[in-house]
């Protein structure tokens, strides 16, 4: 799952690979992400849910099913080929009307 997944596991997602990251990131923030993935278990399937074009940025916003929740993850890509946004969060409810 590329970032969402990969990338923590193991520790592997490295500074060099966000554009914005505020000093206090690594290692404490990267870590706290992968502590809440490996909590959720397996990505049993990935939705993309939209994708938008913000100035030079592709921003790409997921639903991640894991074996115990689903979350919503966005992800911004930078004309660089960096990561400019990375949120995780709860899936929202569904619109009532």
């Amino acid at each position: 799952m590329g970032l969402v997944d990969d990338e923590f596991d193991g520790g592997r997602l490295a500074p060099a690979e966000l554009s914005y990251v505020g000093a206090t990131f690594f290692p404490e923030g990267a870590k706290a992400y992968e502590r809440q993935l490996a909590a959720l278990g397996q990505v049993q399937q990935a939705m993309l849910m939209e994708r938008e074009v913000q100035g030079d940025d592709r921003v790409y916003t997921y639903d991640i099913g894991y074996a115990k929740a689903t979350i919503r993850v966005t992800i911004g890509i930078a004309a660089d080929i960096r990561a400019s946004i990375f949120s995780i969060g709860p899936k929202p409810p569904p619109l009532r009307m």
